[in-house]
């Protein structure tokens, strides 16, 4: 008897924990923002404001074929980002088969896929689709749960998501290879310009990103 007792006590205990965690994850995540927009922000008046100055004479062909290179890779990584961020990853809703997507969800009769329930939150799930202990949903083509978008990349937001990652490569790679060249030859350029402390912190920033991304 006693037993019975404490199976509901330890599964509600669990599930409160399991709550508050997901919690602390969702508003660490909101921190990651912030971490991740101030970074692409420094990368972005790095680039514009100390190394194409830096380089190229004003109103040369070179400063505005850069600026409008520049120009280009940070509007599509804040666009593709902020994209990543407001569209939601496709989630299933609890005990519904998610109408208006028939291309994920189609009678088993047709293709002999039979919809499996969701054992945590009692969702039909699609196809590809898998249940994320941090968002607390099934989410639609699920990738991985991304920290940097306090989200899951999904069905919605992949495309989104992999823009944002192109845009993201490419910048890092230009931005980062015009730091390399200032950092080569420190004896051409300003003083103020090749021992400012948003360079070295650029140069950083723009190493790990494009590393990252390669593995």
């Amino acid at each position: 008897m006693l037993g019975r007792v404490r199976e509901p006590i330890v599964a509600t205990i669990l599930r409160l924990a399991l709550s508050a965690a997901q919690i602390a994850f969702q508003l660490f995540g909101i921190g990651v923002i912030f971490v991740a927009c101030a970074l692409i922000a420094c990368v972005v008046y790095t680039h514009f404001h100390l190394v194409i100055p830096a380089i190229f004479p004003v109103a040369s062909v070179g400063f505005w074929v850069s600026m409008a290179i520049g120009l280009w890779a940070s509007t599509g990584v804040w666009l593709n980002y902020l994209g990543s961020l407001g569209c939601s990853p496709g989630i299933v809703p609890s005990g519904s088969r998610m109408p208006g997507m028939p291309e994920l969800v189609t009678p088993p009769s047709s293709t002999g896929y039979k919809a499996r329930p969701c054992t945590t939150c009692n969702a039909h799930k699609p196809p590809r689709a898998h249940h994320c202990s941090l968002c607390g949903k099934c989410v639609m083509k699920m990738d991985h749960h991304c920290p940097w978008i306090n989200s899951c990349v999904g069905y919605h937001n992949q495309r989104y998501f992999l823009s944002f990652l192109c845009y993201l490569l490419v910048g890092t790679a230009i931005c980062g290879g015009y730091i390399l060249y200032i950092a080569s030859s420190p004896q051409h350029y300003p003083i103020e310009v090749t021992g400012h402390n948003m360079l070295f912190l650029s140069g950083i920033v723009c190493a790990s990103l494009h590393l990252a991304m390669w593995f």
